[in-house]
């Protein structure tokens, strides 16, 4: 359904990444979807040690930095995915809900 790969997050001993990835990080919007504008703020929280890689870049929906570009949403047509926990970000994920039970 999608070309994408999932893999573990890895990091040399001198990045001082953790793993699990967890806290609020922005979102940089690749290309502008139904959820994602790019003159907008996003800002969402992540709990994960895993991460998807988008093959296809036309998936490729918003991306966070965190010693890698990290795939944050990918969207394929009816298929929508995020990395990052909605329920958890505050007045973003209640707007980023509010979209998605008005689809």
């Amino acid at each position: 359904w999608l070309n994408a790969d999932v893999k573990k997050l890895t990091f040399n001993e001198k990045d001082k990444f953790k793993i699990p990835h967890m806290g609020w990080n922005d979102l940089v919007v690749n290309r502008n979807s139904y959820f994602f504008k790019k003159n907008q703020k996003y800002r969402f929280y992540f709990v994960h040690s895993y991460h998807v890689i988008c093959n296809d870049q036309d998936n490729l929906t918003t991306y966070t930095n965190y010693g890698l570009k990290i795939t944050s949403s990918f969207e394929k047509k009816n298929i929508f995915g995020l990395q990052f926990h909605p329920e958890k970000s505050h007045s973003f994920g209640k707007e980023l809900m509010k979209k998605y039970i008005s689809i």
